[in-house]
Formats: structure tokens, sequence, C-alpha cells
């Protein structure tokens, strides 16, 4: 604490006038200050009180240099604690990923989270994506460099117990966003429109549905007998999680699928009348998906898919 403060504290209790009433008066407080500052000079000191007081400065002056210099020495309010995966090589299925107990502050992003790991994954810092896995590895989705990690984790309060508990991050090569990049930039349209099959929240099998992306949005329709066009579901990109996968409670028999988690509720949660989470697309092409997804990410972040390499000077 600094003399400043100090005399601010005891001014009015050690020089206090015959009234009852404490008042702060800065004349008391400067002479307070002279009292602390030139104490050596009106107060006869021996040399070991001296040293004794030298010693304890010294280590003081050790202290806060090691606090300015450690990381963890200080540790700042809001920051968690999670455990991540890094997985270098994901095709190998059977190799076990390296653990490590990562710091989420609540500004750090997921490109800063796979520059921390860069070293251990051996790979720079461009060439790595921070993935979200959750319900029970059945959905993932690679994260925007820009996307605040602690947002993601606390989004998973939102979800079911048993939905959320084996819910983690996991650090990969970037492969798949560069597809992405790659995608957009050769596609003739990024607002691709064709029957898929889609499933909503409310039921488990999947009808072959004609489907669109246009104006931030993914408009799903039919059409009956007389070719009149009915709207059955529209998925807002914006208020949306987009994952890779598919629950496994619905009958999938197809390639791929894309679940949509609308983030316009508060919790999500299955009920009588919606007993799966989120909405589905789904086909049986590859291609298809890689046309949808990335057009979804375009209409989401345009054309930065990818973090450029940085350029160090040393």
């Amino acid at each position: 604490m600094s003399v400043q403060n100090l005399t601010m504290i005891w001014g009015p209790t050690l020089l206090a006038k015959k009234s009852d009433e404490l008042i702060y008066s800065q004349k008391e407080a400067d002479v307070l200050s002279d009292l602390v500052v030139l104490y050596k000079n009106l107060f006869p000191c021996s040399a070991d009180e001296i040293k004794r007081e030298q010693a304890m400065l010294a280590c003081l002056q050790k202290y806060y240099a090691a606090a300015e210099t450690l990381k963890d020495a200080v540790k700042q309010s809001g920051d968690i604690k999670i455990w991540i995966s890094l997985n270098p090589n994901p095709e190998n299925k059977t190799e076990e990923k390296t653990q490590v107990n990562a710091t989420i502050s609540p500004t750090k992003t997921a490109y800063e989270l796979c520059r921390e790991y860069s070293a251990k994954m051996q790979l720079p810092t461009h060439q790595l994506t921070l993935y979200e896995v959750i319900l029970n590895d059945s959905l993932e989705r690679p994260l925007h460099h820009d996307t605040k990690v602690f947002d993601v984790i606390l989004n998973w309060s939102y979800w079911p117990e048993e939905d959320r508990k084996h819910n983690y991050l996991v650090v990969r090569p970037v492969e798949m966003l560069c597809e992405i990049q790659r995608a957009v930039k050769n596609l003739a349209t990024v607002t691709p429109g064709k029957e898929l099959r889609f499933a909503d929240s409310r039921t488990k099998t999947f009808k072959t549905l004609q489907c669109e992306l246009r104006d931030g949005k993914i408009v799903v329709s039919k059409k009956d007998k007389n070719d009149k066009t009915t709207i059955v579901r529209e998925i807002f990109l914006q208020s949306s999680t987009a994952y890779l996968g598919c629950e496994r409670k619905r009958d999938f028999p197809w390639s791929w699928a894309i679940t949509f988690v609308e983030r316009t509720q508060a919790q999500i949660m299955r009920s009588r009348d919606a007993p799966f989470i989120g909405h589905v697309l789904a086909g049986s092409e590859w291609m298809d998906r890689t046309i949808w997804y990335s057009s979804i990410w375009y209409c989401l972040y345009r054309e930065t898919s990818c973090r450029r390499a940085e350029i160090i000077i040393k």
C-alpha cells in the first residue's frame, strides 16, 4: 500500500480532533506522510533494524519482478482451465491423443490457442484450427480463427447434461478450412439449391425436399400436386450454428449431414414434441457436403476462412 493510502486511513484516527466525528484532512495526511517517509530521521534505528528492512525490500522486489515475468504468477479474473486434445494426425483413429490443460481467458481466440500449442503440434499456427466436438462425438465444427473460445465453452451450459458431458475441443491441421477456401474460389455460385434429405427437431426420418441458400438463410420447401411451393422451414444462419454430422438417434443411411442448432432459444432442450437436436440436411454425394458447407461459411465469414501465415522478423 502506498504512503498516500496509509495516511488517508491513519490520519483521521491518529490525529483526531476533540470532536467525535472523524473527518479527513489533507494537513493531517501530510503530517503522517512526513512521519512515514522521514522515520529514519525522527526515530533511532539500529544497524540490525536497517539490515532487516533492506532484506525485506530486496525480497519484495524479487517477488514483484517474478510476478511480471511469470504468466501464472497472477491469475486473471475470469480465466478458466479446460483440457483440450492435440491431434496432428486425424486419420489415425487408434493413436492416443495428447491432452493439455489450457487457460482460456474471455478474449482468447481460436487462433491464439492454436498458436499456443503449435510447437507441440509441430506445425505453424496458420496450418492449425480448433474444432468443437459435441453430442458424444456426433457433431463437430471447425472454429473460425476469430471465434472467442470462452463463448464456445459457455454455450455448452445451455445443453442438456447428458448431451454436453463429453464435449471437448481439439486442435487439428487446417485441411477442412483449406478445402472450404478452395471450394469458394472455384464454385460457380455460393447460393446452392438442390433436393436434399431434411429432418427437423421433431422427426426421426428424412424427407426429400427442395433446399436453397439465399439471403443468409436456408429455405426448405416442398411442392404439392398442383405444383404450389410451400416453405417448410427457414434456417437463419446468423442465429444458428452449423455442425458437421448428425446425432446417432436418427435414421441416417446417408453419406453426410449438416446439423443446424438454433441459438435463438436460451436453453437447448429435448421435449416430447421435439426429441432431437437441431435441423438436419443430408445427402449421398460427398461433393454436395463441400458445396453446402463452404457456401454456409462464405455467407458467415466471406473470404476469411483461413488465417494467413505470420511474418516473423528475428
